[in-house]
């Protein structure tokens, strides 16, 4: 039998499936509002780190009240299934729109730079770490306005839950510190979006492969075709911009989010 409720929350439809869990559509009767609810997954290996890792996504997207990044309503436990409210998205993922090819001029696609460029820059003031950022977690608008999603690996200022040695993230937009395993602060985040950026403005990845050993390998020790190759139309000044971003040192990268833009 689906489930027809979760809190005071009316399941209408269901949205999809992450490795945390699944995400429905659901009506808040109180407030007369549809949100989209994340569940945690009921059967995974270790389900303390996981219920860990969702209460985590919890509290670190709940502290960031800003029009890029998704906003949290409600946080709860329904009968054991812990779940999580948010606004409900419409349009699609920056993932969805780049495999489209359906980001046609350069001025759109600058204009969504600027926004994730926003939006990360104010998590990284309220000392927020994404530590996943790639296209299938920014979400488009249908009028554009982009929102970032999913901080399910966020680090909420110094309580670092992840073990030293423990890789966590996507691996073609991983930073190299990532990669290896150590500590990593906000200049990884600024890594990932400079992959990211790279993806948009030259429609493939800055690092990949047929395995997961070989982009792994590509982000640590080599580096990108250079966008001014891959698309020769891309202005000098945005080649610049990704390339420090993708800085193999983080050292010299931008030193934060706010400062990319």
């Amino acid at each position: 039998m689906a489930l027809q409720r979760i809190g005071k929350y009316r399941v209408v439809a269901p949205i999809g499936a992450g490795a945390m869990g699944e995400v429905c559509k659901a009506y808040d009767e109180n407030l007369k509002r549809f949100v989209a609810i994340k569940t945690m997954a009921a059967a995974t290996g270790d389900q303390d780190e996981l219920r860990e890792r969702f209460v985590r996504e919890a509290r670190s997207a709940a502290l960031l009240n800003h029009p890029n990044v998704i906003t949290i309503y409600d946080f709860g436990n329904d009968d054991g299934r812990i779940y999580l409210a948010m606004e409900l998205l419409e349009g699609e993922s920056l993932r969805s729109l780049i495999d489209r090819r359906a980001l046609s001029s350069l001025r759109e696609k600058i204009r969504i730079m600027e926004q994730i460029c926003d939006g990360l820059a104010y998590a990284h003031s309220m000392d927020v770490i994404h530590r996943d950022l790639k296209p299938g977690n920014i979400h488009l608008q249908p009028r554009g306005q982009v929102k970032i999603t999913d901080f399910g690996l966020a680090r909420l200022g110094s309580a670092e839950m992840t073990r030293r040695g423990m890789i966590l993230g996507t691996p073609n937009y991983m930073s190299p510190e990532q990669v290896r395993g150590e500590m990593v602060d906000v200049r990884s985040d600024v890594f990932s979006l400079g992959a990211v950026c790279y993806e948009i403005l030259g429609n493939r990845r800055a690092f990949d492969a047929e395995s997961v050993h070989s982009i792994l390998y590509k982000v640590v020790h080599t580096e990108p075709e250079p966008l001014s190759r891959v698309c020769p139309d891309v202005p000098a000044v945005l080649v610049q911009f990704v390339e420090k971003a993708l800085a193999k040192v983080p050292e010299r990268r931008y030193a934060n989010g706010g400062e990319m833009w």
